[in-house]
């Protein structure tokens, strides 16, 4: 009875191990699917001439409004469209949450920060808030 207990064990193992490569194989086929389609976006979406593209996880483990802010200086902190930054700090792999939601987390991020950044509702850009110059007295 104990050959066919270990016999019934081995069975089990076996098919485990298999099933862990396997999923282990499916994984790494949704990743790369993953990652060709946000470089597919990212290629597709229209572009402004001498926009600075945005270089495979220039952002990952970098939360939304540090990437965001370094995303907007490195352009001059001109506004951008609010989508053309979702597409470039999902491709950058910063940390923006749910997928589906990229787009509103940023105009909350821009909203939440308005000292640093301003979200424009008519043009849907977000750019850097520039800095107030204040008036030198003359002497």
């Amino acid at each position: 009875m104990e050959h066919t207990d270990d016999a019934v064990l081995q069975t089990l193992i076996n098919e485990r191990h298999f099933r862990a490569q396997e999923y282990a194989r499916k994984l790494q086929e949704f990743d790369s699917a993953i990652a060709d389609r946000r470089r597919k976006l990212l290629e597709g979406a229209p572009r402004e001439q001498g926009d600075i593209p945005v270089r495979p996880r220039e952002f990952k483990g970098i939360k939304t409004k540090h990437a965001l802010i370094s995303y907007l200086t490195v352009r001059g902190g001109r506004p951008v469209k609010r989508k053309q930054i979702a597409l470039d700090l999902a491709f950058g792999e910063a940390e923006m949450g749910a997928p589906e939601r990229h787009e509103r987390t940023l105009k909350i991020t821009a909203n939440n920060n308005r000292g640093l950044l301003f979200y424009d509702e008519d043009t849907d850009t977000i750019s850097l808030v520039q800095p107030k110059k204040e008036a030198v007295p003359s002497v």
